[in-house]
C-alpha cells in the first residue's frame, strides 16, 4: 500500500495510474500457529527485504492479517473443523472487520477479491479495530475455544526494572506470556516519565518504541490550535500527571486475565515509590533505555 503513495523524483506515483482496490492475505490454515510461536526472522526463511531485515515472521503474518480487507484460511481440508473454526475466531479478534473466506487450492470467489473497493487508505492508516475496546463479547466465544480480548488501564507508572524482569522471564507456555497472542497499546514508564511508549507483542516478538510525548508534556506550542481537540485532551487528564497512563489491549486463547493483571499491577509503583516523584523515578535501574531514544519522540 505504501508503494501507492511514494513519489518518484519527478513526483509522480502509482495512485495517478492505478487504483489498489482490496488488500486479500492467504492463511495457511495448517502453519498460522505453529508460524505464530516460531522464533524465526524472516531471512531465517530467505523472505527477507535483504540480510539485515531483522524483522520476525510473527510481526510479518500479524501485519499482512490485521492490514487485509479479505482474508482467505487456504488448506482447510487438512485441519479439523474444531481446528478451522478455532483459528477463524483468532483472525476475526486480530482483525475484525475483513472478510474471511475459507479455501483449498486458494479457490474463492473472485467477486470477493476483485473490485470490490474495500481498500481506503484513510480507514488503513488508524488503528487496528481489536484495539478498540472489546465490550459486548459473545460468552460463547470464550468458553467454547477459549478465546478473550480485555483492556488493562492504570493511572500509575511501571517501575522499568520489575516490568523487564516481567517480561523477560515470560515465555508462550507459562509465565505473562502464556496464553497471550497478541498485545498492543501504550506504556508509562517511571524512568522516563515524560516520553509514552508503543508496545506491540505478538506470540514470541516483541517491540518497544517511543510512541511520543504525553500532552501533558508536550510544549504548548506543539498542541493544536482547535479548542475542541484541546477539550478533548483535557479530557483525558487525571490528576498532576495529565494523561499520562497504562493502556494496554490483550487477544488471548486461554489466558487467565486476573493473573496477567495481577502481574502487570506487581511492576507498577508502590505507594511509596509513587509519593517521591519523577526527580527520584528517573534515576532507577533501566534496563529497557537502551532499546530506543527518546530524543527521537514527538508529541502524541
Amino acid at each position: 500500500a505504501e508503494t501507492f503513495t511514494f513519489e518518484d523524483e519527478e513526483g509522480k506515483s502509482l495512485s495517478e495510474i492505478a487504483d489498489l482496490d482490496t488488500m486479500v492475505t492467504v492463511v495457511d490454515a495448517g502453519n498460522f500457529m505453529k508460524d505464530f510461536g516460531s522464533w524465526d526472522d524472516l531471512t531465517d526463511r530467505r523472505i527477507g527485504l535483504n540480510e539485515e531485515d531483522d524483522r520476525n515472521i510473527v510481526d510479518l503474518l500479524v501485519e499482512q492479517v490485521e492490514f487485509a480487507n479479505v482474508i482467505v484460511i487456504n488448506k482447510t481440508d487438512l485441519i479439523s473443523p474444531y481446528d478451522l473454526e478455532q483459528l477463524d475466531r483468532i483472525i476475526q479478534k486480530l482483525n475484525p472487520n475483513a472478510l474471511v473466506l475459507h479455501s483449498t487450492e486458494s479457490r474463492v470467489p473472485l467477486s470477493e477479491i476483485l473490485g470490490t473497493n474495500r481498500f481506503q487508505l484513510a480507514e488503513a492508516e488508524t488503528m487496528p479495530d481489536w484495539l478498540a475496546d472489546p465490550r459486548g463479547e459473545e460468552q460463547t466465544e470464550t468458553e467454547e475455544y477459549g478465546i478473550s480480548s480485555f483492556v488493562y488501564r492504570r493511572n500509575r507508572p511501571l517501575h522499568p526494572k520489575r516490568f523487564n524482569d516481567l517480561v523477560i522471564k515470560g515465555d508462550l507456555d507459562e509465565g505473562f506470556f502464556a496464553g497471550i497472542l497478541r498485545s498492543k497499546g501504550l506504556l508509562w514508564l517511571a524512568s522516563r516519565h515524560d516520553c509514552a511508549f508503543d508496545w506491540s507483542q505478538a506470540g514470541c516478538s516483541i517491540r518497544l518504541n517511543p510512541a511520543g510525548y504525553w500532552w501533558a508534556a508536550a510544549p504548548e506550542e506543539e498542541w493544536p490550535e482547535d479548542e475542541d481537540q484541546i477539550a478533548e485532551i483535557r479530557a483525558n487528564f487525571v490528576g498532576e500527571y495529565g494523561d499520562r497512563h497504562q493502556e494496554l489491549v490483550f487477544i488471548g486463547q486461554n489466558s487467565d486475565q486476573h493473573l496477567i493483571e495481577s502481574m502487570l499491577d506487581d511492576c507498577l509503583l508502590t505507594d511509596e515509590e509513587f509519593v517521591q516523584g519523577p526527580a527520584v523515578w528517573e534515576k532507577y535501574e533501566d534496563p529497557l533505555r537502551p532499546l530506543e531514544s527518546e530524543n527521537e519522540a514527538n508529541a502524541l
